[in-house]
């Protein structure tokens, strides 16, 4: 899901029998918006913000093969709608977070169709039509805010229409669960043996908050239970889910957090068979290729 040269690479290699391994499905390199200083979210993303150029990038990286076009949280709403024509020209898919001004559905309306993480899914959804609070200043805050006022009945119309529509989510609960973990329990995991320890001390470090640690694991759980509550909603409406876990995170151990994620789907209400399809059947439907 953050596509970069090297993906095409070793997927050739793969593919041409230099040495065996999985067949790679990778999407473009990030493309995002600019925050207040005119930068990405991360650095290396590619920067757009002039809807004319759209076109132009998208059949760029379709030349190149990738395979899917990645979009990220701060891309401006007439940024995103100028790519599906150029994305439907060129057979490729638009997935990635939903950006953090637009609604769902303008998202879906504008061409994307699967989302990453359930992000900015609040918006437009909350209780009395209340526009979320700004993360900045204040994220304890706005997050309060969000958890208090989510109307999940507005949520179960909009499962209903990606159900009808087929537009998919990969909702990855469990990049988001060990923020309801302290630190020092999250460190306590038997699966830090497969981490180096400089792993291990980058994401103590990104996990530790010096201060209102209480109210930030209090945060933390809610938006767990809130994940769990829209997955289950979308999974009673028949939206399409797929599998994933964006490992490395931090405390998202390569392997051990994809059985994670099957047992938060399960107790979203799958079955243990729908569970598994979301990464396997699914996957080959979201790819279109049932047949192979």
């Amino acid at each position: 899901m953050w596509g970069h040269p090297s993906h095409l690479g070793l997927a050739r290699h793969v593919q041409q029998g230099y040495f065996p391994g999985p067949r790679l499905v990778t999407t473009s390199p990030i493309i995002d918006g600019s925050n207040t200083n005119g930068e990405t979210l991360h650095p290396g993303s590619r920067l757009l913000t002039d809807p004319e150029t759209a076109h132009g990038l998208v059949a760029a990286y379709a030349a190149r093969s990738y395979q899917q076009i990645k979009v990220y949280s701060q891309l401006a709403l007439p940024v995103l709608q100028a790519r599906p024509r150029a994305c439907e020209q060129f057979g490729l898919r638009m997935t990635g977070h939903c950006p953090s001004h637009v609604t769902f559905e303008e998202a879906i309306a504008a061409g994307m169709t699967c989302f990453e993480y359930l992000t900015a899914i609040e918006n437009g959804h909350l209780l009395q039509g209340v526009t979320p609070l700004p993360f900045w200043p204040s994220p304890l805050a706005a997050y309060r805010h969000r958890l208090a006022l989510i109307d999940y009945e507005a949520i179960r119309r909009l499962a209903g229409s990606m159900a009808g529509a087929q537009i998919w989510n990969c909702p990855t609960m469990v990049v988001f669960q060990p923020r309801a973990i302290a630190p020092a329990e999250l460190m306590q995991s038997p699966w830090l043996a497969y981490q180096s320890l400089t792993q291990q001390k980058r994401w103590l470090r990104a996990m530790q908050r010096t201060e209102q640690a209480e109210e930030w694991l209090d945060i933390g759980r809610g938006l767990h239970e809130m994940h769990l509550r829209i997955v289950s909603i979308l999974h009673e409406e028949g939206a399409p889910l797929l599998l994933g876990t964006d490992t490395p995170n931090p405390f998202v151990s390569q392997g051990f957090s994809l059985h994670q994620e099957l047992e938060h789907f399960v107790e979203a209400g799958c079955s243990p068979y729908e569970a598994l399809s979301c990464g396997t059947r699914e996957a080959a439907r979201f790819l279109g290729e049932e047949a192979q």
